[in-house]
């Protein structure tokens, strides 16, 4: 299993984004649920972070190898570099079909300080 780098340049994410759009061959998928934008379109962040990462490293990574959620070291590469990341709410799985729960945005309501009851 490749590891994503710890600093992914803007020119590899930029070449990414160009690769996808000729229709480079790769085995990424379109989003699930989180898209970077550059010029006013949608690219899915973990394809194009892992483009990039086979563009600077040279290796050759796969789906894999890395998570892509909103809390991934993935898009956390693409922010550093100035992109926008959007939820695609509108293309989103339903809550069954979801593989990676910890993705999802909590319905729960915490409160600082509260006190909880905890049986044994």
């Amino acid at each position: 299993m490749n590891k994503l780098p710890d600093h992914l340049p803007r020119r590899y994410i930029i070449e990414a984004i160009h690769l996808w759009d000729a229709g480079e061959t790769h085995q990424f998928q379109p989003a699930r649920l989180y898209e970077i934008e550059y010029h006013g379109r949608r690219y899915p962040s973990k394809a194009i972070a892992g483009i990039a990462a086979t563009l600077m490293t040279g290796t050759q990574f796969t789906p894999a190898d890395f998570t892509g959620g909103i809390k991934s070291k993935c898009v956390k590469l693409l922010i550093e570099q100035g992109f926008h990341i959007h939820q695609d709410k509108a293309a989103a799985a339903p809550i069954a079909d979801v593989l990676f729960p910890d993705e999802l945005p909590s319905q729960e309501i915490y409160v600082e300080g509260a006190a909880i009851k905890v049986t044994v």
